[in-house]
């Protein structure tokens, strides 16, 4: 029995050598074929030789082939393939001739200063569609530079928000509403709410030892649930105030959800919160 399984071993191993070496003279021959253009010759050479061992310097060739032939198609299929095979330096040539990108703009006018915008990705020949929906603003933040991280007024900010390219109806269902008929609040009420800042809140060192005073302006999303989200600072006095009416945001309960039409909606809500040294 073990004498069987060792010859169906190396009957496998010699016709796998066997199949390789024939792949390889397939292969030169098509190169051969190729650099003296018959074209058509390496496109049937190249195509042989894939079927005994497929890698991705074969795809590239016949991509190459399928291009001298006006074969679009067979170009963007056979580099697709090569890349698959691990060849990284096909993806630019595949981006650069297989894929159409179309950009839609929409600049709402509730955030002035954010641009939203929809990039479609378009595969020839593949029929692989791609939306993606990205919001850019600026915002303050640090920055890389180097090994080193730098203080900057404002940086760039681009977020994928969705997959979707129906740009007006995303914004229909995603984007939050300023007034609504019944505004959200939170549970119990402002006193309670005035109550729950007042417990709360930390006055920090930094602006203590300095005397800053004065008020924050916060802004942030109630969910339809209620839950909080994007909490950002309209308007700061720094000293770590601003940082600490954002962490007492996020520290909050669940809000009571704004409604329109009697269902509950994304709100976008401001706030205002002081401090005061006695």
């Amino acid at each position: 029995m073990k004498k069987l399984l060792l010859l169906i071993f190396m009957f496998i191993c010699l016709t796998a050598y066997t199949q390789n070496k024939k792949a390889i003279k397939l292969f030169d021959k098509g190169v051969i074929a190729f650099n003296e253009k018959r074209f058509k010759e390496a496109d049937s050479l190249f195509a042989l030789s894939l079927k005994m061992e497929p890698n991705a310097d074969t795809y590239f060739n016949l991509a190459a082939v399928k291009n001298e032939l006006g074969d679009r198609c067979g170009f963007c299929e056979n580099i697709n393939k090569s890349i698959s095979f691990g060849n990284t330096d096909a993806v630019a040539l595949y981006i650069k001739n297989c894929i159409k990108n179309d950009t839609l703009y929409y600049k709402n006018i509730k955030e002035p200063n954010v641009v939203f915008y929809c990039i479609k990705s378009d595969h020839i020949c593949l029929k692989n569609k791609f939306y993606y929906v990205y919001k850019e603003y600026q915002e303050k933040g640090q920055k890389k530079s180097g090994s080193f991280y730098v203080d900057t007024n404002m940086i760039k900010v681009t977020e994928l928000i969705s997959p979707n390219c129906e740009i007006e109806k995303f914004f229909k269902e995603n984007m939050p509403y300023s007034v609504v008929e019944e505004m959200p609040y939170f549970p119990e009420g402002d006193e309670a709410r005035i109550k729950f800042i007042t417990e709360n809140l930390v006055y920090p060192a930094k602006s203590k030892y300095n005397n800053i005073q004065g008020t924050v302006y916060v802004t942030f999303i109630i969910e339809p649930d209620g839950t909080i989200n994007d909490v950002k600072i309209l308007r700061g006095i720094g000293g770590g105030c601003d940082e600490e009416c954002i962490r007492i945001i996020k520290l909050m309960p669940k809000w009571i959800p704004g409604k329109l039409n009697g269902k509950p909606v994304r709100v976008q809500y401001n706030l205002p919160i002081k401090f005061t040294l006695n």
